[in-house]
């Protein structure tokens, strides 16, 4: 996401276009290795997460700042496989301007 008009939900049905295809292989840009289709739901369940818990932080009264260096520490424990972690404090941006 990195633009300021790009967001989480969009990016979530982009993803599920893309599964609906069916591909046989994806090859990340952001230098990942290639690999089978099960990239896709892996992409989509981090996403979800952080769209998820960016709301509860948010709701809690957290700065979009704050829950960036949480999320950013949890997701990096949860997802130590996960190959874009410094894109965790924009995404939570993101998600914090969309559920205004």
């Amino acid at each position: 996401m990195p633009d300021a008009t790009a967001n989480a939900t969009n990016w979530l049905v982009i993803l599920d276009k893309l599964d609906a295809l069916h591909p046989r292989w994806i090859v990340p840009d952001h230098g990942d290795e290639v690999g089978d289709a099960s990239l896709i739901g892996k992409e989509r369940e981090v996403l979800k997460g952080l769209q998820a818990r960016s709301r509860e932080l948010k709701a809690q009264g957290e700065s979009a700042e704050e829950a960036g260096q949480t999320l950013t520490a949890e997701f990096k424990a949860k997802y130590p496989d996960w190959t874009n972690p410094n894109a965790i404090n924009n995404i939570v941006l993101r998600c914090y301007a969309e559920s205004q």
